[in-house]
């Protein structure tokens, strides 16, 4: 047990040092070098996270074995075929097929939390995975209405940019989407419809909800007395 708790952190760390690469250094490579590394990027987020998501489900529910990494795996084999052809239309069904594979891991990525009989440090990576997938979310959700209408998202200012490779488009959905995450928002991208609109008001309340049920559950823990498991 403690062997299989060792490797689940480690891969949590692992999961969280590639999101921690993806959104912060990723954009600032040159142009050429931008849409293959956001592809294997991506790619290995999304191995990782199916692989805590199993093997957590897997601890709660005993009897149940958790088909998430094997969903996982594919999608993992897939988004690096996908990333060799940028712009077509198997690339853009990948990309629906991961925003609703992060989405659910989202998801589960709170049940795990709420279910934690104690806060350890596989729990804090979690939630901390957690928030910045949310963040993967919002900028795929922003790519796709995008793809589906370029007049949802006012780029004015970075036009240049969208007119570059695929790369520097998923570095600006990434920006606009964790700036909206986070509330901040310079004003530099703007929504510029009802559906770009709607995007936005989803991404401010989905941000602050996770913030909020995350460190309840968090601080509930911390704060209650330490209770005996069934084993003791």
């Amino acid at each position: 047990m403690a062997k299989k708790y060792k490797i689940s952190l480690w891969v949590n760390v692992l999961l969280a040092i590639t999101l921690f690469f993806t959104i912060f250094v990723v954009n600032l490579l040159p142009v050429e070098f931008k849409r293959g590394t956001y592809g294997i990027s991506y790619a290995f987020i999304i191995l990782f996270c199916s692989y805590v998501v199993s093997h957590k489900t897997n601890e709660i529910h005993k009897a149940k074995k958790s088909k998430v990494f094997v969903v996982g795996l594919t999608l993992f084999i897939l988004r690096i075929g996908g990333s060799l052809i940028p712009e077509s239309l198997f690339f853009k069904i990948v990309s629906v097929a991961e925003l609703f594979f992060f989405i659910y891991i989202v998801f589960r990525l709170i049940i795990i939390i709420a279910a934690a009989r104690k806060v350890t440090p596989s729990v804090i990576f979690e939630a901390i995975n957690g928030y910045l997938l949310l963040g993967i979310v919002i900028s795929l959700l922003i790519g796709i209405g995008y793809l589906y209408d370029n007049n949802s998202f006012n780029f004015s200012v970075n036009q240049t940019i969208l007119d570059d490779d695929i790369g520097s488009k998923t570095g600006m959905f990434l920006y606009y989407g964790f700036i909206t995450l986070t509330t901040v928002g310079y004003g530099d991208l703007v929504p510029s419809s009802n559906f770009g609109r709607s995007i936005a008001i989803f991404t401010g309340v989905a941000g602050q909800l996770y913030l909020t049920v995350i460190l309840a559950f968090l601080i509930g823990k911390l704060s209650s007395p330490k209770r005996p498991s069934k084993n003791d």
